[in-house]
């Protein structure tokens, strides 16, 4: 087993992917509002941003720049500059904010808004989508919208509601849900886990961070589940492939009170699959 220990201590690390630019893996610390990158070759990790608020997701652009999802905004960032352009702002509630996402390769960003309400689990979240500057509310009715992702056919967009238990399969076409054939395609709410963010590999399988049982779960192209893989930490939040040729499977766990373990990332030994390349956002 190797932990990769970042120097900076970590709270909820997310959003985690690839980055074939950079040649490294972006992720999110989410309430810290930072963006680290780590570097599989030196296994050393530097912090790139600090935004001073909730950041749920990053994606590299066509360009030098990132465009981030913040707690109610998506902007893009020139780490060059450090100069920053908001191309949206979302009207939301205090205690909303942006959550996991996912970019297709039309240039669509999927992602959640989700609440931390202290009222509890309210259905007051949604699965949304950013395309050419236009903000979209896909669906309604979650808790904590999480892990977008899109099946190898593309054919299916899966997204999770963590709190819920539950991950949903969107039939999908071009950039296009049919909200009207959702489907339940797992339930593990009496396990007491909660499916969290996911990734594919290049056979097709979904792997996804099962947060609350420290195991990531790995399901056939037909959504059947084909494996567990466990995890040293409970709480995992993320799971993505990369490194060379795509065979690096790393996955983010957060902060552990109880235990009296920080967050971090972990990578998984022995993994035989390798990933599939992340698109990029194509500016404009």
């Amino acid at each position: 087993m190797i932990q990769i220990n970042p120097k900076f201590p970590l709270n909820l690390p997310e959003g985690i992917q690839w980055n074939e630019v950079d040649n490294c893996f972006d992720f999110v610390d989410i309430e810290a509002g930072r963006f680290y990158q780590y570097f599989t070759s030196s296994k050393t990790t530097f912090l790139r941003k600090s935004f001073g608020k909730t950041v749920g997701w990053t994606f590299r652009t066509s360009g030098s720049n990132f465009i981030v999802g913040l707690k109610n905004e998506i902007l893009i960032w020139n780490p060059i500059s450090d100069e920053i352009k908001i191309l949206l702002n979302i009207s939301m509630s205090p205690t909303q904010r942006l959550n996991d996402a996912f970019l297709d390769e039309h240039g669509k960003i999927w992602f959640g808004i989700m609440s931390s309400s202290p009222e509890g689990e309210i259905d007051d979240g949604f699965l949304c989508s950013f395309y050419k500057g236009q903000f979209v509310i896909e669906d309604f009715s979650y808790q904590i919208p999480n892990g977008p992702v899109l099946s190898q056919d593309r054919r299916s967009l899966l997204h999770s509601d963590s709190s819920k238990g539950v991950l949903y399969r969107y039939p999908y076409q071009n950039g296009v849900i049919n909200r009207e054939e959702k489907e339940i395609i797992l339930n593990v709410s009496d396990l007491n886990a909660s499916p969290d963010g996911m990734c594919l590999d290049s056979s097709g399988c979904i792997y996804i961070a099962m947060w609350g049982v420290g195991e990531v779960w790995v399901l056939e192209p037909n959504f059947s589940l084909k494996s567990k893989i466990k995890v040293p930490f409970k709480f995992v939040s993320n799971v993505a492939f990369g490194g060379k040729d795509l065979k690096d499977l790393v996955v983010t766990y957060a902060e552990d009170i109880n235990a009296g373990i920080s967050g971090g990332l972990y990578h998984v030994p022995s993994i035989t699959a390798s990933g599939l390349v992340q698109s990029t956002w194509k500016e404009a």
